[in-house]
């Protein structure tokens, strides 16, 4: 009897129509849901009847609970996702359980707004894991953002050389700019302008781990008369530049300072000049859900975080007088590369482990969080793009 009452919650629970879902319990047979036909297979182990409370309790986002608590395993928890990805039109009613717990969740993402202090706050949250932590699994070039492949190379450090390489030239970098990069990271990008053009360019982070290591990174490549690194919020920058660029940091911006932070642009930005963004959106459809209710990302790994859709990208920069232009979208190579770092962080996990912070909770959740990316682009329900600016 709980066997049948379990493969009827599972049933209902689980809708595939397009691929097969694989589902394995202790000394119970295998469940297939979906397609028995289809080419994507893919499959989930329960381990814990927990599963089926937190997702009628949380949705989606309950799943992902189970899995950060061992409760669920699979052999590829990303080809899981994609599968939920590809069926999401037919799960709509449990990808957000219970209204109530919904509104819950919202209710505490929108506290983590990016204010001036809420966006230190929100930064120093992921950012500050540690230098250490990100050196185990990022490439040597420490660059955490998309690879733009080419057909030739799906090496990571050549994809990494190659976006920096489109973004400098979409912009057209050249010696004697004067360049601001908002949101610095570990200064890959900077290292490469300063070395290519051998042009001076401010960087600016809240991260004080950040901030720390690209000191000691630009000392070392004896670059200190071309790379100023500075922690400091945008909205405190009050200087025009040649050229502007950011890699990935409009995620973090929130959807109530989106205004903010093309004013700031707008005003930072010399006549004739070029801003340069990359940036991750989210498919167009999905966009007015996702803007009322939390998902996963927005409460485990990036607080404050959101993402924008392409039209209501437009809709906020087309006011201030800014001609945008999408230069490349190059989703399946964000999936590429984060398939690249999943593997790298697994791998060197035993490295990273510390029973008081890096614990198997916090593998799980870090697992998750790539998988969970991965099969986003996987599915084009998110993209990223290389974007210019122009008055």
């Amino acid at each position: 009897m709980i066997k049948n009452i379990n493969k009827t919650i599972i049933t209902k629970l689980f809708f595939i129509k397009d691929g097969l879902l694989v589902i394995n319990q202790p000394n119970e047979d295998k469940i297939y849901i979906g397609d028995k036909d289809s080419n994507l297979v893919a499959n989930l182990n329960i381990h814990s009847q927990n599963l089926f409370k937190r997702i009628m309790k949380s949705g989606a986002i309950g799943f992902s609970e189970a899995y950060i608590n061992s409760e669920i395993s699979s052999p590829d928890i990303s080809k899981v996702i994609f599968l939920f990805s590809l069926n999401r039109r037919h799960n709509t009613n449990i990808i957000y359980g219970k209204k109530i717990y919904n509104y819950w969740n919202y209710f505490k993402h929108t506290l983590k707004a990016n204010s001036v202090s809420g966006s230190k706050k929100n930064i120093s949250y992921h950012y500050d894991l540690g230098n250490k932590f990100y050196e185990k699994w990022l490439d040597k070039s420490m660059t955490y953002s998309s690879a733009l492949f080419s057909n030739q190379n799906r090496d990571l450090i050549s994809g990494q050389e190659n976006k920096y390489e489109h973004i400098c030239k979409i912009t057209n970098i050249k010696k004697g700019d004067n360049i601001l990069e908002i949101g610095c990271g570990w200064g890959g990008l900077a290292e490469y302008i300063a070395k290519k053009f051998q042009t001076k360019i401010t960087c600016i982070t809240l991260s004080n781990k950040q901030a720390e290591y690209v000191k000691k990174r630009v000392q070392k490549e004896s670059l200190t008369d071309l790379i100023d690194v500075q922690i400091c919020d945008y909205r405190s920058i009050n200087k025009k530049y040649d050229k502007i660029i950011s890699i990935e940091m409009f995620e973090a911006v929130g959807k109530k300072y989106w205004p903010v932070f093309f004013q700031k642009l707008n005003d930072n930005i010399k006549d004739n000049g070029i801003i340069g963004l990359q940036l991750i959106s989210i498919k167009d459809d999905l966009y007015n859900s996702y803007k009322n209710n939390t998902d996963f990302i927005q409460k485990y790994i990036f607080p404050g975080g959101f993402l924008p859709s392409i039209y209501a990208l437009k809709k906020v920069v087309v006011p201030f007088g800014f001609n945008m232009k999408i230069e490349k979208s190059f989703g399946k190579d964000y999936a590429h590369t984060l398939a690249i770092w999943k593997k790298s962080f697994l791998s060197n996990w035993n490295e990273i482990y510390d029973d008081k912070i890096f614990d198997i909770k916090f593998k799980n959740m870090w697992e998750y969080y790539l998988a969970y990316c991965e099969a986003g682009f996987l599915s084009e329900s998110t993209n990223v793009h290389q974007i210019t600016l122009k008055k």
